[in-house]
């Protein structure tokens, strides 16, 4: 999945860096000792930054799948990032002000907000599970969090935050599609006309795959408009032919064709579905042994009988 890891990244990336250029002015005056206008600023600052690397991860996403249509749970997480940004951040300088500033200590509070981003996140990703993002955004918030220090040492406060959030926006896409494909069970391995592959984790929210972009989670050419659709319940892969509405369950394995593209059914060790049974040459049945003629005795003239005169 390291494609996928360079769309998250580069989106994290995008997200904070404009975030960050678009709001710097409510950082300006940092001096100022009234710890309640601080905090509003600081809060509003990294609201902004939240939201947009939350809209930029969750459209890299559907790019990733080759969807182009604005998807009402990008603006979901993009209000949820706004929300959760607006929190840690204003958390985050409070805590300064109490404990006041350190260089670990900011470090711990860039994990948080990571962390409680990648939660938000966590809810929108297809399949991707709540707990999955909140690790994911803590460790890249933490990982981030450290670029960001050293940055800001090196270049300065104005360039090195502008740098160092781009950092730590990075640092969170690519450990949430790292927290996601180390916590897979299940998923599919789409190789699409043009060569490329997608790799799509399953679980129980719908997994849709045609045409339609509004509809499919993963779009792909020469299909129906919704062709199939996979969930995982429990350990077992269903797969539901939506054109002929036909349910069935998947082996691991197994291999199909969808349009112009090959989907796989893959999963690692934890997944106990049962492994595709390779296909043998038909033997051809042995004929039945033929049983010898029965050999049936010329008539006997009757006793008392002789030739006619």
């Amino acid at each position: 999945m390291s494609v996928k890891y360079l769309y998250f990244a580069a989106a994290g990336a995008i997200g904070g860096t404009v975030g960050d250029c678009l709001t710097e002015p409510l950082l300006w005056n940092g001096d100022s000792v009234d710890l309640l206008l601080m905090t509003v600023r600081v809060g509003s600052w990294f609201a902004a930054v939240s939201s947009l690397m939350a809209t930029c991860i969750l459209a890299a996403e559907g790019f990733y799948m080759r969807r182009r249509v604005l998807e009402a749970r990008i603006l979901i997480g993009s209000l949820s990032g706004f929300a959760v940004g607006m929190a840690s951040g204003a958390l985050g300088q409070a805590i300064f002000e109490i404990f006041g500033y350190g260089e670990p200590l900011r470090v711990v509070c860039w994990g948080i907000s990571g962390g409680l981003l990648g939660l938000a996140l966590g809810m929108q990703i297809t399949n991707m599970r709540a707990w999955r993002g909140l690790l994911g955004g803590l460790a890249g918030g933490c990982v981030g969090g450290l670029a960001f220090v050293l940055v800001t040492q090196a270049v300065g406060d104005l360039g090195g935050r502008i740098a160092g959030v781009g950092l730590i926006g990075g640092a969170i896409g690519a450990f949430l599609a790292l927290s996601e494909r180390l916590s897979l069970v299940a998923w599919l391995d789409i190789r699409l006309p043009d060569g490329q592959r997608r790799q799509v984790s399953l679980g129980p929210t719908r997994v849709t795959i045609g045409t339609n972009e509004a509809r499919c989670t993963v779009v792909i050419p020469r299909a129906a408009q919704v062709s199939y659709a996979f969930r995982l319940n429990g350990h077992d892969v269903v797969c539901e032919d939506v054109t002929q509405r036909t349910t069935r369950l998947l082996q691991w394995g197994e291999i199909f064709r969808i349009g112009g593209a090959t989907v796989q059914v893959q999963g690692n060790r934890r997944a106990r579905l049962p492994a595709a049974k390779p296909v043998s040459a038909a033997t051809k049945p042995e004929k039945p042994h033929a049983k010898a003629p029965t050999k049936i005795p010329p008539p006997t003239a009757p006793r008392g009988s002789g030739r006619p005169r």
